[in-house]
């Protein structure tokens, strides 16, 4: 039996220790037999911790692979038996093989570890792409909406423009016809006067305003022939109190209107005056032209209304005049 000295296998380990803490951990690992902690963890830490940085890397193998030899050298020690080199290499073979079943579990964990890391970022991955996948369908989508609101705005321009031209034309239209419809009102009051300041007695009817008007004619104005008067009334609410409401005289013929017209100067200093039936279009109109007449009169002109214009010139001469609208 070949036998592998106590001592020897000590001072293989010593040889590693050059730091006197070292040596120390060392011989208090060797010749503590009874110490309750284990040796081997004991020598290994001190190893590691102030050693293994700092030697090569074959003789951290050679020491790690006499750990647990000396460690069984310890208790043959204890036991006063020698180690025979068969205990030497079953025990190597165990390391080995324990090196090897740590080294496989390390693969096999790292591996493990790897393979949810590769799946865990396949996953994030494959959610990233989807969700770029749904941005890009909705991109699409939304730029499709805003062609097609594209498209209709257009459209709606295109159609709004048609609707303009449209509207145009309407307002031509409404202006021809509004212009139509003030000259047929005009017609309408050609044969019509407006006589103001006749007394007005409560509950008057159409008739006895007529009578009032035709004892005008007859009194006031000195007509000696009979005037046809069509219908004669009074226009708006009635104020008690107030001053009497215009009385509206539509004659038969315009021939009677126009002498009852040329008669109306006999009624200066009366308070009752005859007015021709404008519409409310050139009434307003001559409403505005009034001041403008009024300030030509005064600075010594010839100024008069003519329908709905105003007729402007001097009285020195006799050119043409000017008219204002």
């Amino acid at each position: 039996m070949i036998s592998t000295s106590y001592f020897e296998v000590v001072q293989q380990l010593l040889s590693m220790c050059t730091c006197c803490d070292q040596i120390f951990s060392f011989h208090r690992l060797v010749l503590c037999r009874t110490h309750p902690v284990d040796p081997l963890f004991k020598f290994s830490t001190s190893l590691t911790k102030q050693r293994f940085l700092n030697r090569p890397l074959k003789e951290i193998e050679r020491a790690l692979c006499l750990l647990p030899l000396c460690c069984v050298i310890i208790e043959a020690k204890q036991e006063d038996e020698q180690v025979s080199l068969e205990q030497v290499n079953e025990l190597l073979s165990k390391q080995k093989e324990m090196f090897v079943a740590l080294l496989q579990q390390q693969q096999d964990n790292f591996q493990c570890f790897a393979k949810m890391i590769l799946d865990s970022t396949n996953q994030r991955l494959d959610t990233l792409t989807r969700e770029v996948q749904e941005i890009k369908t909705s991109i699409q989508f939304t730029q499709k909406e805003v062609d097609d609101i594209k498209i209709s705005n257009t459209d709606q321009a295109d159609h709004g423009k048609a609707l303009q031209v449209d509207i145009m034309k309407i307002c031509d239209s409404l202006l021809v016809l509004t212009d139509k419809l003030e000259y047929l009102e005009g017609q309408s009051r050609r044969n019509n006067l407006v006589i103001d300041g006749i007394i007005e007695t409560p509950g008057e009817t159409w008739t006895e305003a007529e009578e009032k008007v035709k004892k005008i004619f007859a009194e006031k104005l000195q007509l000696q022939r009979s005037i046809e008067v069509e219908r004669a009334h009074r226009t708006g609410k009635p104020l008690m109190g107030e001053r009497p409401r215009p009385i509206v005289v539509q004659f038969l013929t315009h021939k009677d209107r126009s002498a009852v017209l040329q008669r109306a100067k006999n009624l200066k200093g009366t308070k009752i005056f005859i007015n021709e039936d404008y519409t409310d279009t050139v009434r307003q109109k001559r409403k505005e032209l009034i001041p403008k007449m009024r300030a030509a009169q005064e600075r010594g002109g010839i100024a008069f209304l003519r329908y709905d214009k105003l007729v402007i010139h001097p009285r020195s001469s006799t050119p043409k005049p000017s008219v204002e609208t």
